[in-house]
C-alpha cells in the first residue's frame, strides 16, 4: 500500500536526520513532507469527527515513530528546553555572585 511505503520512507528519514521535520522546500523530500502534513491534517479531521482516512492502526504506527501531531511540536520542545537551561544558568549565576556570609 502507498501509505506503508511513505511510512517506511519516513522511518528512513528519521534514521538519517533524527527528527520528523521533513523540509518540503527541498526537492528530494517534497513528497514525503506533503505526506507528513497530510497525516497531521487527517488526524486533526478525525479528532473533530470529520471524514478522515486516519485509523487507529495508522495512529499507532506513527506514534511508534514518536510522530508529532502538530508541526510546531518539535520546535516547542526545543524552545522549552532552551528556556529551562537559560533559567538554570541564571539561578546558578545568581548563586555564584551572591554575597557570602
Amino acid at each position: 500500500e502507498e501509505w506503508l511505503y511513505h511510512l517506511e520512507e519516513l522511518r528512513r528519514y528519521i534514521d538519517a536526520c533524527g527528527d520528523v521535520n521533513v523540509p518540503r522546500s527541498k526537492r528530494q523530500f517534497r513528497d514525503l513532507g506533503r505526506w507528513v502534513d497530510h497525516q497531521r491534517r487527517d488526524f486533526s479531521r478525525r479528532n473533530r469527527g470529520e471524514p478522515s482516512e486516519m485509523t487507529e492502526e495508522k495512529i499507532k504506527l506513527l506514534e511508534e515513530l514518536k510522530f508529532p501531531w502538530t508541526a510546531n511540536a518539535d520546535k516547542a520542545a526545543v524552545t522549552n528546553a532552551v528556556a529551562s537551561a537559560t533559567t538554570r544558568r541564571k539561578k546558578l549565576r545568581r548563586n555564584c555572585t551572591s554575597e557570602k556570609d
